[in-house]
């Protein structure tokens, strides 16, 4: 990482005489906000944990999702903090004492754990919510967020170690790589499947959410629902929205711009069911 600069003209523009002033933070105030911020997220995090265990001996009162989208911020606002603070205190030039460095070292290292623990918290609050109220892509896009913000958090925690690797190099690296694997993810699929495994094993679904918010990648699931329910009205109901994506293909997929390899086995599936 390079130091900021601020760049001061002086004189002429002409002259293109250019003074340069480093400004650099102490490395005892660093070590100090840095304490600081750690004797915070450990209270911050007993504090999490005494409220999730207690609350959820008292289900009847318990909200899962404010609980959920309440840890989900609260995750994104410290993790900001945490990288920023630790990015800042480690490129710092202004070189201490061993001990003072050492000291800071440490003091990130454990921003690094804190920040660890509050990324446990989190995958266990929406792991409470999307048990209780299902699977939808939100929810999952949740859980891609936390596993890249561990990678980073692990890069960081070798970056504090070794500052001459290029960070943002590696940062740039794993948020494209995850950012590819989503779009070649079958995620409509891997959502419906789970909200049917959850019907089978608990009997609770909201089968519209199938319809109205996925693709026809959910169909092969959504025909699995079919065959398992014992829900006349929704068998019905399921029956008839796959009779009306097989008929819509005649008047909605005339030109080969709107081929989709998804709509095509789709619409196997549904001939092979015998329900036309």
């Amino acid at each position: 990482m390079q130091d900021i600069y601020i760049i001061w003209l002086s004189g002429n523009i002409e002259d293109k005489e250019h003074e340069i002033i480093e400004r650099k933070v102490d490395n005892y105030v660093i070590a100090t906000i840095i304490t600081i911020l750690n004797v915070i997220y450990l209270l911050f995090s007993i504090i999490q944990f005494s409220y999730l265990f207690t609350q959820i001996g008292v289900k009847a009162n318990f909200d899962y999702a404010t609980y959920a989208r309440s840890g989900f911020f609260e995750l994104v606002f410290v993790s900001v903090i945490n990288l920023i603070l630790i990015l800042v205190s480690t490129t710092n030039r202004q070189k201490g004492t061993k001990e003072v460095e050492i000291y800071k070292k440490v003091m990130n290292v454990m921003l690094c754990v804190f920040n660890i623990i509050i990324l446990i918290s989190s995958w266990y609050r929406m792991y409470l919510y999307e048990s209780t109220y299902g699977y939808t892509t939100l929810r999952l896009l949740v859980y891609i967020g936390i596993f890249t913000e561990a990678i980073l958090l692990m890069i960081t925690m070798l970056y504090i170690f070794k500052e001459k690797i290029n960070i943002l190099k590696y940062y740039f690296i794993v948020i494209v790589s995850v950012y590819v694997i989503i779009n070649y993810m079958n995620m409509d699929n891997m959502i419906a499947k789970r909200n049917v495994d959850r019907y089978l094993f608990e009997g609770d679904i909201d089968y519209t959410y199938l319809i109205w918010d996925l693709s026809y990648d959910a169909i092969p699931q959504i025909i699995r629902l079919i065959e398992n329910t014992r829900d006349s009205k929704m068998r019905e109901y399921l029956i008839k929205y796959l009779q009306d994506c097989y008929y819509s293909r005649e008047t909605h997929y005339s030109s080969w711009q709107e081929f989709n390899i998804s709509r095509i086995h789709a619409e196997k599936l549904i001939k092979e069911m015998d329900i036309l």
